[in-house]
């Protein structure tokens, strides 16, 4: 008991100086607990936000990579004095950040996550804006990316200017909190196509955060509580949000504590002036009504490309669950489940892709195994496990003329790997950083 007091002190002091931004300044030049992965309209940058989990320093941080040169380095690293053979691997390059790579850096708030890209206010001079969730502060934070004429990052800029100063912080200005309307554990955000809206689900809670980005600043236009199902223990999220096939525009999230998926979508209220969510169903998998049991939760969710499957993670147990996306003859959508595979243990994120050949595979990442598993949905089974390091926590398909796979933050070692697709099979061929172990330094 004594022990466990002293940590819960040791990490709220922690905290406490994490909040009021003092003691060690995050460096620029490693990765730490990395858990958000973007890339830039152009293929040019690539963002990665550092997560700072175990409040080392005092915030999180926003990368903007050179993709170029990364790419460069990873065709020929031996070549580039960051890069050696890797120990724990002989075929493959292990490189650190080198100051030509990173071109810009932010400090955010700890717990730093997703990322989304959205379009700049008009009338700006800026080349986008960044949407990223901070869980620690809670808060939405707005980062406004600057490009020169080759559309390479110029600055990042959240309210303190585009001087050259470290640490530069994002100011209140940047940022939608708790005094806004913003619900608890902000995790991962959608962006809704051309209602220029975000959707911001929730880790720890059942409510869904709508940003509306078309006015300046951007504002938080509805918290819509899902209603979702409360487990047995009293735990309700929202985990991941999708958007579907359906002739309306409708989303569809997942139950981070339960075997629920809910879906919704777009309504305009006059009295209002702005569209409004409305609840349109869900699907709730335990027993007696599903195959699952207490305890089961959902995660990741993608739709196929043609829009007829939708593809779910389940955590407990470990499967992936293939469900057929059908219309009723009132135009109502029934999500039927039709396959169900064991997976690696607690799968959390999924992606669908198509290979060169235009044939559709599905993408799964293992926490603690450190895999992406990737799936046949013609056969409904795995074809292969791809060891990418540990702890992936996002994953990214860049445009294949970019680099020919995809690239993973490891959270619980501090690297990205970099995973080659040559035509029958996807191989890791690298990784950027200074792998580590939690706890181990």
């Amino acid at each position: 008991m004594r022990r466990i007091l002293s940590v819960f002190l040791t990490m709220f002091l922690l905290a406490a100086c994490a909040q009021e931004i003092s003691g060690i300044d995050p460096p620029t030049d490693i990765f730490f607990y990395p858990s958000g992965l973007r890339m830039s309209p152009s293929g040019r940058t690539l963002f990665v936000t550092n997560g700072n989990a175990d409040l080392r320093f005092n915030g999180s941080t926003l990368l903007a990579l050179d993709a170029d040169r990364l790419h460069l380095m990873a065709a020929d690293p031996l070549t580039y004095t960051a890069c050696r053979v890797d120990p724990q691997a002989g075929d493959e390059f292990l490189c650190d950040l080198d100051t030509d790579l990173v071109r810009s850096a932010v400090r955010l708030g700890s717990y730093a996550g997703h990322i989304e890209v959205l379009p700049a206010p008009e009338g700006s001079t800026m080349a986008y804006r960044l949407l990223i969730s901070v869980r620690a502060d809670p808060s939405l934070t707005f980062v406004d990316v600057y490009e020169d004429e080759n559309h390479q990052v110029t600055c990042l800029d959240c309210g303190d200017g585009c001087d050259a100063a470290w640490p530069r912080d994002c100011r209140r200005s940047h940022r939608l909190e708790k005094d806004d309307g913003l619900p608890a554990d902000p995790y991962r955000i959608m962006v809704y196509g051309d209602t220029q809206y975000a959707v911001v689900t929730h880790l720890n809670s059942p409510y869904l955060t709508v940003v509306d980005y078309a006015v300046e600043p951007p504002v938080i236009s509805q918290v819509f509580d899902a209603n979702m199902t409360v487990n047995y223990n009293g735990y309700v999220g929202s985990y991941d949000a999708v958007p579907g096939p359906d002739a309306w525009p409708t989303f569809y999230v997942s139950n981070s504590y339960a075997p629920e998926i809910a879906w919704f979508r777009w309504q305009y209220s006059p009295e209002d002036d702005q569209d409004l969510l409305v609840s349109v169903g869900s699907l709730y998998l335990q027993s007696p009504y599903g195959p699952f049991e207490s305890g089961s939760e959902l995660r990741g969710m993608a739709f196929s490309g043609d829009g007829t499957r939708l593809y779910a993670a389940v955590r407990y147990p470990p499967v992936l669950v293939t469900f057929d996306v059908s219309v009723d003859a009132q135009g109502r959508t029934r999500l039927t489940p039709i396959n169900t595979i064991e997976v690696s243990s607690q799968p959390a994120l999924v992606q669908v892709q198509k290979d060169a050949l235009g044939i559709e595979q599905v993408f799964v990442t293992s926490f603690p195994e450190g895999e992406v598993l990737v799936m046949d949905p013609a056969s409904g089974t795995w074809v292969q496990r791809i060891p990418v390091g540990t702890g992936p926590h996002e994953f990214l398909f860049p445009p294949a003329d970019r680099f020919p796979g995809f690239y993973v933050v490891n959270f619980a070692e501090g690297t990205i790997s970099l995973v080659s697709y040559d035509g029958p099979s996807w191989r890791r061929i690298g990784r950027f950083g200074m792998p580590r172990q939690i706890g181990k330094d």
